[in-house]
């Protein structure tokens, strides 16, 4: 299980399908399809239940989604409050010499 398969799990339930989802995160619908897939198998587990309406998060995915909020609110507080090692930026200004932070502070200037 990695972050961003919990990332993508978010985004579907907030897309509402996958095929939005894959839109929003810039990757193809099957390479989204898959890692999710990837995650069940990996989990046992079943997250979304396939219609053909759309999808629902089943029982097991309700819970799961409440625990990968959780995880990715905890890693985006952890990369927020620890600069990378190779970068002297201390976040509160816009310049940074390495491509991490500049993500991370692009990020927090598109949320205010």
């Amino acid at each position: 299980m990695t972050l961003q398969q919990l990332r993508y799990v978010i985004q579907v339930v907030e897309s509402g399908s996958f095929n939005s989802a894959a839109k929003a995160l810039f990757i193809s619908q099957p390479s989204l399809s898959k890692s999710i897939h990837d995650l069940e198998e990996e989990m046992s587990i079943c997250l979304f239940v396939r219609t053909n309406k759309g999808i629902l998060l089943s029982e097991q995915g309700e819970k799961f989604l409440g625990y990968a909020r959780q995880v990715i609110e905890q890693a985006n507080l952890l990369e927020e409050h620890i600069p990378c090692k190779n970068c002297i930026c201390d976040f509160k200004s816009t310049l940074c010499l390495c491509g991490k932070c500049v993500c991370r502070l692009s990020q927090r200037i598109q949320s205010k």
